[in-house]
């Protein structure tokens, strides 16, 4: 904001005149800050690519992804930076989610993140809300209800 002009009198009156060239930098700066870091767990590629894509638009960071549990366990323990959230499916070929949530619970492996774990298969909710996930996620969903519960953690 430039042109700012103040006159006494009754009161303070403040008149402000936009700058919309610093308006649109400013904007454009928002667009370049990264909302959460994330660290994908999936073994289909398909699905890699949209949780990806659909979260970078958000503003969000995407850390790395991984193909199973074996993968995503190396990655972990080697990543500079540690994953804000960790979005985690099931099904998955090597180490399924449960085993690789256990290992990463076990082994305090990013402590600090928040785990989304993925599948379809509903009969395993309990058994992983006893490892500190932040939300069970039932499959179908669409991209837009993960982002908005991405939003709301």
């Amino acid at each position: 904001i430039r042109g700012v002009e103040r006159s006494r009198g009754l009161g303070d009156v403040y008149k402000r005149q936009v700058n919309w060239y610093n308006v649109r930098n400013f904007l454009t700066f928002l667009r370049g800050i990264k909302l959460a870091k994330i660290f994908i767990i999936d073994d289909d590629v398909a699905i890699q690519y949209l949780y990806s894509e659909g979260l970078k638009i958000k503003g969000h960071e995407i850390l790395d992804v991984a193909s199973d549990g074996v993968s995503a366990l190396e990655k972990l323990k080697n990543m500079k930076e540690q994953p804000e959230i960790i979005i985690l499916d099931h099904k998955m070929p090597l180490k399924n989610g449960v085993e690789t949530l256990i290992e990463i619970r076990k082994n305090k492996l990013c402590p600090n993140a928040k785990i989304l774990f993925i599948t379809a298969d509903g009969t395993i909710k309990e058994t992983v809300k006893k490892f500190k996930v932040e939300k069970f996620i039932q499959k179908p969903f669409s991209i837009l209800s993960l982002l908005s519960i991405i939003d709301s953690i």
